[in-house]
């Protein structure tokens, strides 16, 4: 009989099989791939699913996943469609303008999209997964990094777009960090420490956690980024500060891991054009709680029925967030892949620890509605018994014993009700 460890293994392993066959199917099969076969390209748009293949949208968010994804499966047919992905991106410009009916209009898309700090550093990110044996990738590579060098503001990150005149934000700051991490740019180590100096000074140096959860969830991202960045000898940077961190955000929204949630970020083009990013916290707080924390928070009751519950979509109608729409997300299930890659390879050096399972059990237990109800009904009776013997007695000093008693009890009840 396989243990907990291995069972969840298996599982993984079937999920990431799983999306590696939707975004291959969507990349082989789907209407925007195949108006490009001519082209010798592909690429994926937003959504993975049998009602996406109708639809000929494709973009940068859509390719970036599918490359991130199809880049790291060992299957023959996956290493033909990332050879045709990388075509895609790198010729993008002139094949769209090629393939649409109004050439100005798919030239300022293509334009707009190059501005786009997040957009093109998913890309740079993916690229960074692509064997040089497949397709090559070093000039595509530089045409983006050194777009992004060129524009970085102050020396510390970006904004949502290259040509923005505000100073940097943190969200595009850690994606564009990411990518450029993966091939060792200076650049990414000065964006690395911008945004290690904000959540520092959010989290250790004034001892605070942000009440707008729009600014934790950025701030989960800003934390994934950083601990899981790669530098060009594929080494993962670690701070012990970011471990504190991890500490105070995980015991602030531990219990968001209880909903479908994910969180979509509005941000504007000059107050002009308006868009909108995922960010799947829940999936960036599983990650990170493998790595500063994998024997209570990772093997904690609250993930691990999370995590089994995802990989149970995956497997049947597909991983979506309800609230995000009921259309699985291509994006959304690229970074759900790289959690679980980064899962698997943890569990296999490290078991799951029992007592972090356990004790939420436990927890479980302590705070369900009949023990409460028990635990409420012992304390009244206690307290009619300690009433009775003093007026029984006469005697205020019989009172002290049974109220210390009463008072404990009322202190665990609320403890477990609040963790």
């Amino acid at each position: 009989m396989k243990n907990r460890t291995e069972e969840l293994k298996t599982s993984i392993a079937a999920a990431k099989k799983r999306i590696i066959k939707l975004f291959a199917e969507e990349c082989e099969n789907g209407a925007q791939a195949k108006c490009l076969e001519q082209y010798k390209a592909t690429a994926c748009g937003q959504f993975i699913e049998e009602k996406a293949k109708n639809s000929e949208q494709r973009g940068l968010h859509g390719t970036a996943a599918a490359l991130s994804v199809l880049a790291q499966s060992k299957l023959d047919e996956a290493r033909i469609l990332v050879s045709k992905l990388v075509k895609y991106l790198a010729e993008r410009e002139k094949i769209e303008i090629d393939a649409q009916s109004d050439e100005d209009k798919a030239r300022k898309k293509y334009q707009f999209d190059f501005k786009n700090v997040i957009k093109i550093s998913e890309v740079l990110y993916a690229l960074s997964f692509v064997d040089t044996g497949v397709h090559e990738t070093e000039h595509l590579v530089e045409e983006i990094a050194s777009h992004l060098k060129e524009t970085m503001k102050d020396q510390k990150g970006w904004s949502y777009f290259t040509d923005d005149e505000n100073g940097p934000e943190l969200l595009p700051t850690a994606y564009a960090m990411l990518g450029l991490s993966a091939k060792g740019y200076s650049e990414a180590n000065k964006a690395a420490n911008y945004i290690s100096e904000q959540l520092k000074g959010r989290y250790i140096d004034k001892n605070t956690t942000p009440d707008i959860d729009a600014d934790i969830m950025i701030d989960i991202a800003c934390l994934y980024t950083l601990t899981f960045r790669k530098n060009h000898n594929n080494k993962t940077k670690k701070d012990e500060n970011f471990k504190k961190i991890f500490q105070k955000i995980w015991e602030k929204r531990k219990s968001l891991l209880a909903e479908e949630f994910e969180q979509n970020v509005e941000y504007s083009y000059k107050k002009q054009k308006y868009c909108y990013i995922r960010v799947p916290c829940q999936l960036y707080l599983i990650a990170l709680s493998t790595f500063y924390d994998f024997n209570w928070a990772f093997s904690s009751t609250i993930v691990q029925r999370k995590l089994k519950k995802i990989l149970k979509k995956v497997t049947s109608a597909g991983f979506i967030y309800p609230h995000s729409g009921k259309r699985i997300s291509a994006r959304t299930n690229a970074i759900l892949f790289n959690v679980l890659t980064i899962t698997e390879e943890k569990l296999n050096h490290k078991k799951l620890f029992f007592w972090g399972n356990a004790r939420g059990k436990i927890i479980d237990i302590l705070r369900s509605k009949p023990t409460r109800f028990i635990t409420g009904a012992i304390l009244f009776f206690s307290l009619i018994i300690i009433i009775w013997r003093w007026y029984s007695t006469g005697n205020i000093s019989e009172l002290g014993p049974g109220l210390i008693g009463a008072a404990w009890i009322s202190l665990l009840t609320i403890t477990f009700r609040r963790f």
